[in-house]
């Protein structure tokens, strides 16, 4: 907003020198904080994130990224992340990473949706690749953890409401639309002319 007339490198310097210059203050955000708070909140701002994100932009649905709340948590989640950082260098950098994964990450991934579908699926495969590579150096059981949770997310709850379609039963009340009832006789006078 503040870089509206200006082109875009003149507005990243912009974006960059502002998070650099709070850097120092996010630096010393959760210091009186204990460090299981932190995770604990960054957790549950991260979820809420997942459950909350516009996915429908991504898949082009909709024409604009809507999801303020979805954005907030997680930019929140980063910042929290970011105050447990030894350095303020290291502040920068996370706070920088997390604005361009969560600003513009939708939007990169739109794109490139439009262009392949073939080159979104290899995407979406090598980012699963890389972060569970990335956990297993940290603990190799929470890997195992996000492989099995992004195999039954991906092929078995598919498969799962597939399956189950079958048993779904149509309830009929008083909110459904009204369904006229033309009498026998009517029906056969109105044949008959």
């Amino acid at each position: 907003i503040l870089c509206m007339n200006e082109g875009p490198a003149t507005c990243d310097v912009h974006h960059h020198a502002g998070v650099y210059c709070l850097s120092p203050l996010l630096h010393s955000l959760a210091r009186t904080v204990s460090e299981d708070s932190v995770i604990a909140l960054t957790a549950l701002l991260l979820l809420i994130h997942v459950f909350l994100h516009d996915y429908n932009f991504v898949n082009n649905v909709t024409d604009t990224l809507s999801g303020a709340v979805s954005l907030s948590t997680a930019l929140y989640a980063a910042v929290l992340v970011a105050s447990l950082m030894p350095t303020e260098l290291h502040v920068f950098t996370q706070v920088l990473f997390s604005l361009e994964m969560f600003l513009l990450g939708p939007y990169a991934r739109r794109y490139v949706l439009q262009f392949s579908k073939a080159a979104h699926v290899t995407l979406t495969l090598l980012m699963s690749i890389t972060s569970t590579a990335l956990l297993w150096t940290l603990s190799p059981v929470l890997s195992a953890l996000l492989v099995l949770s992004l195999v039954f997310v991906t092929f078995i709850c598919p498969w799962w409401l597939v399956s189950i379609h079958k048993f779904k039963a149509q309830i009929n009340g008083p909110w459904d639309e009204a369904v006229p009832h033309v009498s026998a006789q009517l029906r056969d006078s109105v044949a008959t002319e």
